[in-house]
Formats: C-alpha cells, sequence, structure tokens
C-alpha cells in the first residue's frame, strides 16, 4: 500500500538532484552573456544576462534541448545522500518541467541515470514550466516525500496530499511556512536523509 511507510522518493531535478543552473552559465557564456557581476543569485535570466524576456525564453528552451542537459553534474551533496537512501531500499520518482520534447527527455534520463545509476521508477519529464500538480496527484494523500526547489510546485505538492521538504536557494530565501520543512542549499541531501531516516525509523 502506498504510504508514508512506502520506501519511495518523488523528487524534482533542476536545483534539487542535478545544477541546472551551472550548466547554463556555461552555455551563456557561449552565446556571448556571461552572469553580470552582482547578480549571481537573482533568479530571473535576463537580470543576469542582461538579455530581453524574449531571449530568455528562447535560450532557456535550446538549452533545456541541448546536449548540456546530458552532462549536468549533480546538485550539492545528492549523490552521495541519494545512493545511501537507494542502499536502504528507497527508490525514486522524477517530476521534472524541463521539457516534454524527445531530445530533452532523453537527454535528462541520461544524466539522471549516469549520475545516480538504477535508482528511478520512473522520469516524467513536462513541457518546459509546467505546473506539476495533477501529475503529483497520481500519489494524492500518499503522504510521500516531495523534494522541490519551487515554492510553487512544494505547495502543490502539499495540496495533494504529499509531504514537501523545500530547498532553499538564495532566490527562494524569502520564503517561510510553517506547512513543511525547509533544507540549505548546502547540503540539503544530508538534511533530507535524516528527516526520511526519522520518518521511517531507520538509523542514519
Amino acid at each position: 500500500m502506498i504510504g508514508a511507510r512506502m520506501k519511495h522518493i518523488l523528487t524534482d531535478a533542476d536545483g534539487v538532484l542535478v545544477n541546472w543552473n551551472k550548466g547554463f552559465v556555461e552555455f551563456m557564456l557561449g552565446k556571448g552573456f556571461p552572469v553580470i557581476p552582482g547578480t549571481e543569485n537573482h533568479y530571473g535570466i535576463m537580470e543576469r544576462h542582461g538579455c530581453t524576456y524574449e531571449q530568455a525564453g528562447e535560450f532557456i528552451q535550446e538549452f533545456n534541448k541541448s546536449p548540456y542537459i546530458a552532462e549536468l553534474s549533480a546538485y550539492a551533496d545528492a549523490q552521495e545522500y541519494v545512493g545511501k537512501l537507494a542502499n536502504l531500499g528507497f527508490r525514486f520518482t522524477v517530476v521534472t518541467s524541463l521539457s516534454n520534447e524527445p531530445i530533452a527527455v532523453q537527454n535528462r534520463k541520461t544524466n539522471l541515470f549516469n549520475l545516480y545509476g538504477d535508482v528511478f521508477d520512473e522520469v516524467v519529464c513536462l513541457k518546459l514550466g509546467a505546473k506539476k500538480y495533477e501529475e503529483l496527484t497520481r500519489w494524492k494523500h500518499s503522504g510521500l516525500f516531495w523534494i522541490e526547489d519551487h515554492t510553487q510546485q512544494a505547495e502543490a505538492g502539499l495540496n495533494a496530499g504529499l509531504r514537501p521538504i523545500l530547498v532553499k536557494h538564495p532566490y527562494n530565501a524569502h520564503y517561510e511556512t510553517e506547512h513543511f520543512p525547509t533544507v540549505s542549499h548546502i547540503n540539503p541531501w544530508e538534511e533530507i536523509y535524516h528527516i526520511i531516516c526519522k520518518d521511517h525509523g531507520l538509523t542514519a
């Protein structure tokens, strides 16, 4: 029966499992749009790279379908602690709004499996920027953990009866909630690991 005791974790990818931003910065440097000094922690691509709204959209779509997506680095301490959770018998399902274009989907899956191995039951790729609530209702009221860095997507998980854990980055540091825990972007998965082990009565 699916529930809080089931060893299954739902998770976002970018800013949680993989470092999309680092890859995008390299990509934009090649386009002649380096990061403007002092804007490193800005969420908006226009502010960070000095491009127009239209250009930002085009660059993101191009990047998300590029070979860069197959070669993104693991985010922070994710490899170590996802591996530890997998060794305890946990499986993962990824729900990402990267793109639903076939090449982007393949690159995403290649990247995740190269970094983490066979720990995923499913990698669900929604269209760019898509809201995840409808997809998350597949696990409605299951009480499964839902790892996310986007505040509205975390709240969508809460509304679907999941148990969000929000990864706090400089771009969402202002967000406060009493409804679910937040973890630091410095070592998020170490904190996530301990939260999940405690919940399942496992020795961390």
